[in-house]
């Protein structure tokens, strides 16, 4: 069974995909994935949100995210849990948010299992009060000094943050076949991931300790993806832009989006070693190096690094036709650590920060001839959202 899956994913994964545009959402997942699949009774579900909004007082730009989660939804049902269990055999559903930069801060907010609910065949995910549908964000965390409404064995910030937003998603980035269902029933691998809003406009409105920032499409900077799945990957790289000046041109790029993904995944119980995904548009093209589809065919170089005060996404990637070089850095003091534990309710990664306010360069080659690389365009960025788990 173990080989039919294998040569269905290669096959799958190298050829159909070569017929169908990247960032049309054909594999659409951002619908709940997992009833019907053994992730339902161990695993997890969530839907990410990231965007930059303005402060109505003073002016000042800062980043935020909300998260909604589903973990071992299954389990729950099963057992008839009316409550939030933590512990060996987690069961719950939550909300997260936070904002970076100076002052960054996260609060998490737990329900039980019973209030969540999604749909399997459009995007609408309600938890309590908190609501995300195609066009529509909704909800709030309310989070007291006595940490009433957060996990007993960790400690967030306490306060408040509320949204009401609108999202429309303008690039799509899809994982492809790899995220069939007929994959997804073998639970072939651990961690899945799917990019529906890679490049995503926001409007709207946030209030963040009584603080109304306002959320406007062309400085949104917007982006949203969901992961779920059995585990986390071993090691754990994320990276996202979608505020660029072209160096060539000293114009403003606004078309521009990149999305960087990988770590060390598993498939079929076997680590592939460690692997990046990488989608980018530009002038209305998009590009990808995807490792799961052979004809992409696409060499890496994987320099993450961290120091005391920074940590580094250095990624050169290519394929036959393309190349692109990323180099970024986030200040530490600006970025947060975030804590997930799996279905087993064990704390993992070790170590994940957590960026919204990372800047680099991306530099876009093609080539000429067999090994000769013509440089596309050279490309500032800031704004970028990122991650970086150390196993």
């Amino acid at each position: 069974m173990k080989i039919i899956l294998l040569l269905y994913s290669v096959l799958a994964t190298s050829f159909i995909p070569q017929l169908i545009p990247a960032n049309r959402p054909t594999f659409d997942r951002n619908f709940y994935q997992l009833p019907g699949t053994p992730y339902f009774d161990h695993g997890y579900e969530w839907w990410w949100y990231s965007f930059v909004a303005q402060n109505q007082r003073t002016g000042e730009l800062r980043p935020f995210y909300i998260q909604y989660f589903v973990m071992n939804p299954g389990l729950a049902l099963k057992e008839g849990l009316d409550q939030a269990r933590f512990g060996e055999h987690p069961a719950y559903s939550k909300v997260v948010a936070g904002t970076w930069g100076k002052e960054c801060a996260q609060s998490q907010s737990f329900y039980p299992v019973t209030s969540f609910h999604a749909s399997t065949e459009k995007l609408e995910v309600h938890i309590a009060n908190n609501r995300a549908d195609e066009r529509n964000l909704k909800g709030g965390i309310f989070v007291g000094k006595d940490g009433s409404t957060i996990h007993p064995h960790r400690t967030f910030d306490s306060g408040s943050l509320e949204w009401d937003l609108q999202i429309q998603r303008d690039v799509s980035f899809s994982f492809g076949y790899a995220t069939s269902r007929l994959l997804q029933r073998s639970g072939a691998f651990q961690m899945l991931w799917d990019v529906p809003g890679m490049k995503s406009s926001y409007s709207g409105s946030v209030i963040w300790n009584e603080e109304v920032y306002d959320v406007m499409p062309k400085t949104s900077f917007g982006y949203q993806d969901k992961n779920w799945g059995a585990d986390y990957a071993k090691s754990w790289i994320w990276l996202s832009c979608n505020h660029f000046r072209s160096v060539q041109s000293n114009s403003e790029q606004p078309s521009a989006s990149l999305v960087v993904g990988g770590g060390q995944p598993t498939f079929l119980g076997q680590s592939l070693g460690e692997k990046v995904l990488v989608g980018f548009n530009y002038q209305g093209k998009f590009f990808e190096w995807n490792f799961t589809n052979l004809l992409n065919s696409p060499k890496q170089r994987i320099n993450m690094s961290e120091n005391p005060t920074q940590i580094v996404w250095d990624i050169s990637i290519e394929n036959l036709l393309h190349r692109i070089d990323i180099q970024f850095v986030a200040e530490k003091s600006e970025m947060l650590q975030l804590y997930y534990e799996n279905p087993n309710g064990i704390h993992k990664p070790e170590s994940l920060w957590n960026a919204g306010t990372a800047q680099g360069t991306v530099q876009f080659f093609k080539k000429q001839g067999l090994s000769k690389w013509i440089l596309v365009d050279s490309l500032e960025g800031t704004w970028g959202a990122g991650e970086y788990a150390i196993p």
